[in-house]
């Protein structure tokens, strides 16, 4: 088929009022198969970009049929071959989908790069057989896998937390795309928090860390009623993990857990009395009243909380709980001073005294998380 015959057949199928002609002409580039698809593109070369859509819109109405012939022209040197049989891909849309994901884990670096530019336009039609790849691999299909993950962004989010109870590999994929996508804008941030904050309670640590880093990082205000749940359930390893996540959150958590500082289970409080610690700043004004609290709970935990911050500045603050009318208050805070101090300080005197010394001296940071085991 030379150049003019490919073009008119091109124009019966595409641009023809009569539909029994286009019907035709369609039935005649089918019958022709391969070489048919082959010598309409080879056609190509001779005409402009409105000639070369003409080819490419005709060649798509063979449907799935067509794609992998329009495949193997991925390594097609000729320019003009390779953009028709993209544009007719394209048009394709979602019946190209198994065959661009076939090139994307079998072709050449230079293949995956053109089938990627497809998948991105394909959107949340493609995110699934893509993130089963970060899944599965191959390796060297999973860096480019992820790039367009994170290009296709909100539509992937779902798709990469299905896989993050997989592989290892898969996993640190997925963490590193929903990290990567929640930074894109508000709502990204929100769609990621959303799909990420249940698996605070996921029985597997791994996939409560992902959930930890992305929740920390995007969930504010809005998630701490959930990683609160979270920090009151009954496996304590997950309370571990709900408490790191609400330190990472910061000052939108800490009217949360200064009411968890009065729990009836007490390691529940104590985790909040650290996550409170790590927090720092935003949470002294309210632990500092804390410490002058009728409870005798709330006044340990603040001292907790503050031995956790290592914050010099409370010392004033703490020293008279020395005296405290509750003997555990008065028998615990040589801890919390040692903790702030490095030093064994029995006395309020002598935390006053240590306070005066070292008042100008530069704070410490904050202690770092207790490790899950």
């Amino acid at each position: 088929m030379d150049s003019d015959a490919a073009w008119e057949l091109a124009d019966r199928i595409v641009d023809n009022d009569d539909d029994d002609d286009a019907d035709k002409a369609l039935e005649e580039l089918r019958r022709r198969g391969d070489d048919g698809i082959w010598e309409m593109l080879e056609a190509c070369k001779e005409w402009d970009e409105e000639g070369q859509e003409l080819i490419g819109d005709a060649i798509a109405e063979l449907g799935e049929a067509a794609v992998p012939e329009l495949l193997r022209t991925m390594d097609e040197p000729d320019e003009d071959v390779r953009e028709t049989a993209i544009y007719a891909l394209q048009t394709l849309g979602p019946d190209a989908l198994d065959g661009l994901i076939k090139v994307f884990k079998e072709g050449s670096e230079e293949v995956r790069g053109r089938a990627a530019v497809l998948l991105v336009r394909l959107d949340d039609d493609a995110t699934e057989p893509l993130a089963l790849i970060l899944k599965h691999g191959p390796d060297k299909a999973r860096p480019l896998a992820s790039v367009v993950l994170q290009e296709i962004g909100i539509n992937a989010v779902d798709d990469l937390v299905a896989i993050l109870d997989g592989t290892k590999e898969g996993r640190e994929w997925a963490r590193f795309d929903l990290l990567a996508i929640g930074g894109q804008s508000v709502a990204a941030a929100t769609s990621v928090t959303d799909a990420t904050v249940g698996l605070l309670k996921n029985k597997m640590l791994e996939v409560r860390e992902v959930a930890v880093q992305c929740v920390g990082k995007f969930g504010g205000a809005a998630a701490v009623p959930k990683v609160i749940d979270a920090l009151c359930d009954d496996d304590d390893h997950i309370r571990l993990s709900a408490a790191k996540c609400a330190s990472l959150i910061g000052a939108p958590a800490v009217d949360d857990l200064i009411h968890c500082l009065n729990a009836e289970n007490m390691r529940v409080a104590d985790l909040a009395a650290d996550a409170l610690g790590i927090i720092g700043e935003p949470a002294v004004e309210r632990l500092t009243k804390l410490l002058k609290a009728p409870i005798v709970q709330l006044r340990g935990e603040a001292c907790r909380a503050f031995s956790t911050m290592r914050r010099r500045k409370s010392i004033p603050d703490l020293a008279p709980l020395f005296d405290d009318p509750d003997e555990r208050m008065r028998a615990y805070m040589p801890n919390v001073l040692e903790r702030i101090t490095g030093e064994k300080i029995a006395t309020r005197d002598a935390a006053l005294a240590w306070w005066e010394k070292h008042k100008d001296d530069p704070e410490p940071k904050a202690e770092a998380a207790k490790p899950e085991k």
